[in-house]
């Protein structure tokens, strides 16, 4: 069973989210520490709502994606290194472009490529053409 205590500060927490949120929205150039100072918020109590667990736990997430695409990029470019000799910086950076699902085609490919004219292919059949990139997409870094 729930207590009255227990009750007011869910709803307090409540109304304590939809103010971060109408704040964060109303004032999107404040930063953390200035906001925290129009309220008179310590930064323990921010780190409470839900909003910040949201915005934490999806950088988190995007993090961990980001850091296993650079790994599965790191380990195709040794591979192929070791199989077909030292790539190119063009090679390289070719493969680090690739999207996730080329960049999983690419092992399947693995034992059929016997030489590096044979990936130069390959990527040239699946690499974005530089002219199929919107300027903003190219500027964008």
């Amino acid at each position: 069973m729930r207590t009255v205590k227990p009750q007011r500060e869910e709803a307090f927490q409540q109304m304590l989210n939809l103010v971060e949120a109408i704040l964060i929205n109303k004032f999107p150039q404040l930063t953390t520490q200035e906001l925290l100072a129009m309220l008179d918020i310590k930064m323990a109590d921010i780190r409470q709502t839900r909003f910040y667990q949201e915005v934490l736990a999806e950088g988190r997430e995007e993090g961990r994606e980001e850091g296993r695409r650079e790994a599965e990029v790191a380990l195709l470019v040794r591979l192929l290194s070791r199989r077909l000799g030292v790539l190119s910086e063009a090679q390289t950076k070719q493969i680090g472009e690739l999207s996730l699902g080329q960049l999983d085609q690419l092992p399947d490919e693995f034992f059929d490529l016997a030489d590096l004219v044979n990936l130069n292919r390959w990527l040239a059949s699946h690499s974005v053409p530089p002219a199929a990139i919107a300027p903003e997409e190219a500027t964008e870094g």
